[in-house]
């Protein structure tokens, strides 16, 4: 059975959305790793400075909880594209399983398997920065209380 016109319109138009939303992903991560590593190497210029200045751990600690915040933004951002497209595959597969089934077109996204392998990565960076951060705070904590060796450049 061949695709009438109607069908393949409305598959060109689910996989435009679909390409779109991992536009979106890539978008969102490299926004969050270019502003991410920008706010760490302030950070470490911060606590670098001048060690003994109050002021300036601070500044540090501001620049930790922007970093936190700005990381826990992206995370909800990326996730949200990626629920986007598990939406838009299933909403197709539903109103649309005459054409999803047949096999005359390609699914919308790679296999299941590979496709929730592939959105492990941008999944994934935010957390690990998060943990970048917690341990910068850590850091911070322990600095102001004492326990942290700072080296004082001679």
């Amino acid at each position: 059975m061949a695709l009438d016109a109607d069908q393949v319109r409305t598959y060109e138009v689910f996989r435009k959305r679909i390409v779109d939303e991992d536009n979106l992903i890539h978008a969102r991560v490299m926004w969050l790793i270019i502003s991410e590593s920008m706010l760490i190497a302030l950070f470490g210029a911060l606590i670098s400075i001048s060690p003994s200045n109050f002021y300036y751990r601070g500044l540090g600690v501001v620049v930790d909880l922007a970093g936190i915040l700005i990381t826990a933004l992206g995370f909800f951002a990326i996730r949200a594209a990626q629920f986007e497209i598990k939406y838009i595959v299933r909403f197709y597969k539903e109103k649309h399983s005459d054409v999803a089934n047949d096999g005359l077109v390609p699914a919308l996204t790679g296999q299941d398997a590979n496709h929730k392998i592939g959105h492990l990565v941008p999944y994934s960076i935010p957390i690990i920065i998060a943990v970048v951060w917690v341990m910068c705070i850590l850091f911070i904590v322990a600095w102001l209380t004492g326990m942290a060796i700072v080296f004082k450049p001679s």
